[in-house]
């Protein structure tokens, strides 16, 4: 497995890059980088290593329905919150053009005004 973009130099943590398929190691060629080669072998070693460190415990499996659900109670307050939201602004909307039809039906309101009120 290739691991051109997650191998960095440890100095200036700069993109690692290998030489050639012949000499399969990775070096950071920064000027001034004091770090040192890894051969390809070493480094896929060390990245399985610690892939396999972030495997998750009986412990987090077991506690998924709960997080799940917790999670989705959370999603279904917020959506129900934006509707409230969106209603009471829906509803502003609704009053305030009713307002404006029932001035132009009465005469307080221009054309202009009726015209520049429908574009916003």
């Amino acid at each position: 497995m290739k691991q051109r973009r997650t191998a960095r130099g440890g100095d200036c943590g700069r993109k690692a890059q290998g030489r050639s398929k012949q000499y399969p190691r990775y070096w950071c060629w920064q000027k001034g980088c004091n770090s040192v080669g890894v051969s390809k072998d070493k480094l896929e070693t060390q990245f399985v290593e610690l892939f396999q460190m972030m495997q998750p415990t009986g412990e987090l499996i077991a506690r998924l329905p709960q997080i799940s659900a917790s999670n989705w109670e959370l999603r279904k307050k917020r959506a129900g919150d934006d509707r409230r939201a969106l209603q009471t602004r829906l509803n502003e909307q609704n009053a305030l053009n009713r307002r404006a039809i029932e001035a132009k039906l009465v005469g307080d309101l221009s054309a202009e005004d009726s015209h520049r009120s429908k574009q916003k």
